[in-house]
């Protein structure tokens, strides 16, 4: 009977064993659920939601890049497939952000650049996203109070038009540049499709090889997505 008893108490402990590593591993899940969620709402760390899908969202995906968002926040986190790096940015939390880029959102778009439609400001920067998955800046001289629609021209230039301002951005280069062009009205917008500048009546050329060409009345610029800023050739002298 001793004997029966003692091999009984044995038998019981693998199973004591188990539990108890079954009873640590939910522990451990419960902890990395929480620091996952927090990680992922608060900083959009690369997590994919291990614990909780709604933390985040995806909104774009290009060739090398795959932009997240925070669910109801203004909080963006940019994968970059060729450096394997985040990079995350927040919008205020008063502006209206709406991601763009070329082909429908879900799908997987050719172009190296994503720029961002803002409103409800004041709008105090630009943001873009370079090829490389970099949040770049620019800040503006002065707040803008109205809704800014950004244009993509190619797979590596978005342009903004305000207040006779162009503002370029080059997703190859990461850089912005500003041309002062007082004779180009803004582009316009219907059903969501945007008229911008023609070149007879503006001399606003989108179609050019060498990128943005804009005639002004002391010569003509360019802006190149593989130099990442305005060039202006002056006329010639008679």
């Amino acid at each position: 009977m001793v004997g029966n008893v003692v091999t009984a108490a044995r038998s019981t402990q693998p199973f004591v064993g188990l539990n108890l590593l079954l009873h640590t591993s939910l522990i451990m899940k419960s902890l990395v659920c929480l620091l996952t969620t927090f990680v992922s709402i608060h900083v959009l760390a690369p997590f994919d939601g291990i614990c909780d899908e709604t933390a985040t969202r995806k909104v774009v995906v290009t060739e090398t890049i795959e932009l997240m968002r925070g669910r109801d926040t203004n909080a963006f986190s940019a994968y970059s497939t060729v450096r394997k790096k985040w990079d995350t940015h927040r919008f205020p939390r008063y502006l209206t952000v709406r991601p763009w880029t070329l082909g429908e959102f879900g799908e997987r778009a050719s172009n190296a650049v994503i720029a961002f439609e803002l409103a409800d400001g004041p709008i105090e920067q630009l943001i873009a996203l370079d090829s490389k998955g970099r949040f770049r800046s620019f800040k503006l001289d002065a707040p803008i109070r109205r809704e800014m629609r950004p244009v993509l021209n190619g797979e590596s230039v978005i342009y903004y038009i305000a207040d006779g301002v162009v503002y370029a951005f080059s997703g190859r280069t990461g850089t912005w540049d500003t041309l002062q062009a007082p004779h180009l009205p803004d582009v316009q917008w219907k059903d969501g499709t945007g008229s911008p500048p023609g070149i007879a009546e503006h001399g606003f050329d989108t179609e050019s090889t060498d990128g943005i060409v804009v005639a002004l009345p002391q010569g003509t610029a360019t802006f190149s997505p593989d130099r990442g800023f305005w060039k202006i050739e002056l006329n010639s002298q008679p």
